[in-house]
């Protein structure tokens, strides 16, 4: 039977880590923000190059071609592409075996895997909900499930956020 040497992170080295995460965010919003120099000049670089005649003549023809006359037209053909990927993928024997793969190795790392303790000083409030929440779903049985449905929402609350910055 093999054994296996545990690994001890500290509560402070996982806090640690979330805040330089805040603060790598907090880092982007300010250069994303159109008052820093760097950004006011690559948008207008950005609005030069796209709004040129050139650009124009470009994006005309190629919304002639693909037969996009509005926003709608343009918002549907999009889905369309994003959901022949999405299926491609899906029924993809590569990417089914690498997914299998993957939830494996997963499974079996949460079936071995011992918590001793949780964050729960309050110092990152949203990491003390995300190990708990972790934890929680490492302790079912339908684990994989819930964690994809766990990172959808992780990401789906990311792209939002970011949608709402960019407007």
């Amino acid at each position: 039977m093999n054994t296996w040497d545990g690994v001890h992170i500290d509560n402070d080295m996982i806090y640690d880590m979330a805040e330089d995460i805040d603060q790598l965010e907090d880092d982007i919003e300010h250069w994303m923000d159109p008052r820093y120099p760097l950004t006011a000049e690559g948008i207008k670089i950005d609005a030069e190059l796209r709004f040129s005649p050139n650009a124009q003549k470009l994006l005309k023809m190629l919304m002639k071609d693909l037969d996009i006359n509005s926003f709608e037209d343009l918002e549907n053909a999009a889905e369309k592409i994003v959901g022949h990927m999405e299926r491609d993928f899906e029924s993809c024997p590569y990417a089914q075996r690498m997914r299998k793969a993957v939830e494996r190795m997963v499974r079996f790392a949460m079936q071995n895997t011992i918590v001793t303790d949780l964050p729960n000083s309050g110092r990152v409030r949203w990491v003390d909900e995300l190990t708990r929440d972790l934890y929680r779903v490492m302790k079912r049985g339908d684990s994989i499930e819930e964690l994809h449905e766990m990172a959808g929402d992780l990401i789906e609350d990311f792209i939002e956020e970011a949608g709402e910055y960019a407007e």
